[in-house]
């Protein structure tokens, strides 16, 4: 009986285990790529780290804050760049941000249907996210390229500068770098948004028409969770609940006029569906 007992019990915890078991490779291949190598970052900051101290650590002495001191309060040189730097770190990282949202929630609105052609459209909006990175470099380099550019060329042919662009170089440098990450990312911001589109009811957009509500806004924050990996809204699933308030007399008059405004409405964004699409297959 006790021999049964035990091995129910580690039954149990190896059940309750599992998931912290399945999960340790990841963890431990997370800790050696990202973790280790910031920790190791972040303790290197507080030495006198030089090129004769690479092959032996032990010569680099600890030095505290003084670094940080030098380039917040030393050299003005030195504060300036390290300004510059932070301050292009910032404008990379808030840009790329919003431009992966806004056009990876763009593509799946126009991209949001039950239509069996819209399944290789979508296909073909995954390109660029399956393309290598270092292939993704070339090809935005050749396109921002001063001397051969199609960039240049079409700016100048079309009058919209008289001279070629440097946008490699100079102050616009920090624009291929965004243009090109968005570019990489935005597809994964797509199928995040697109996945959470599809998991909203129809008997929400029905209730929302009838009650007034802004379908536009339930709708972005519905998809916000599936980006920022939270919880789904708590108010989500009382929405249906409105659709009885009205009188049962009322109820169908008022779903069925979205039926037909929506069949429209999906006709007329087909022009506007298939203008992505060629906008997609010529980045």
């Amino acid at each position: 009986m006790k021999r049964q007992i035990r091995q129910r019990s580690l039954r149990k915890r190896s059940r309750d285990t599992l998931p912290y078991r399945l999960i340790l490779p990841a963890a431990i291949a997370m800790l050696l790529i990202h973790f280790l190598p910031t920790v190791i970052g972040v303790v290197m900051s507080f030495t006198d780290f030089s090129s004769s101290a690479l092959r032996d650590w032990s010569k680099a002495e600890f030095v505290g804050l003084d670094n940080y001191a030098d380039i917040l309060f030393g050299n003005p040189i030195q504060t300036e760049k390290f300004l510059q730097s932070a301050l292009a770190s910032l404008v990379y990282a808030v840009c790329s941000i919003v431009g992966i949202y806004l056009v990876g929630l763009l593509a799946a609105l126009l991209l949001n249907g039950k239509e069996k052609w819209l399944k290789p459209l979508r296909g073909i909006f995954l390109i660029s996210w399956v393309v290598p990175s270092v292939v993704s470099v070339f090809i935005w380099t050749s396109i921002f390229s001063y001397d051969y550019g199609p960039l240049n060329y079409l700016l100048v042919k079309f009058g919209i500068t008289e001279e070629k662009v440097y946008w490699l170089i100079g102050d616009l440098a920090w624009l291929p770098p965004i243009v090109a990450n968005i570019w990489k990312a935005w597809p994964f911001a797509f199928i995040s948004l697109l996945a959470g589109l599809q998991s909203i009811p129809d008997s929400l957009y029905e209730s929302a028409q009838v009650d007034g509500a802004g379908v536009a806004t339930f709708t972005i924050e519905h998809c916000s969770d599936y980006v920022l990996l939270d919880e789904k809204l708590e108010d989500a699933p009382a929405a249906p609940e409105a659709t009885q308030a009205p009188a049962p007399t009322q109820a169908p008059e008022a779903t069925q006029a979205p039926a037909a405004g929506e069949t429209g409405a999906e006709a007329g964004g087909i022009g506007f569906i298939l203008a992505a699409v060629a906008v997609a297959a010529v980045l």
